[in-house]
């Protein structure tokens, strides 16, 4: 409706969201309604894209576990979880996963993200 009106005291300007100096915050004794809107974005962006990777880990590792060798280079009927270098790769994943997932858990306070 663009004859709308929205009195004032329902307001909430964007400057008052970015700085943490909302109304809530002069009536509430919550102290997360001091903290400035953008503060945790990043955070949040990063806890989706590791919460992504370990899916995507998951549903490799699974994938690997079921498949064999062709043949073309080591021999055929091999299982693909016991090569070296998808052990090699699979740990790598592993630890980047769990080094970013530790960053947040320590800088970002998401604990209860992962659980």
């Amino acid at each position: 409706m663009p004859d709308a009106v929205v009195p004032a005291h329902r307001v909430l300007r964007l400057g008052e969201t970015t700085t943490g100096r909302i109304p809530g915050r002069l009536v509430g004794t919550d102290p997360g309604h001091g903290i400035p809107m953008l503060r945790n974005s990043p955070s949040c962006l990063a806890a989706t894209a590791v919460g992504a990777a370990m899916g995507a880990f998951e549903s490799s590792r699974e994938a690997v576990s079921g498949r064999v060798t062709a043949g073309a280079v080591a021999g055929g009927g091999n299982r693909m979880a016991e090569c070296v270098t998808v052990q090699l790769r699979v740990a790598e994943a592993a630890a980047s996963i769990d080094a970013a997932r530790t960053i947040l858990l320590r800088v970002g306070g998401f604990a209860a993200a992962f659980e």
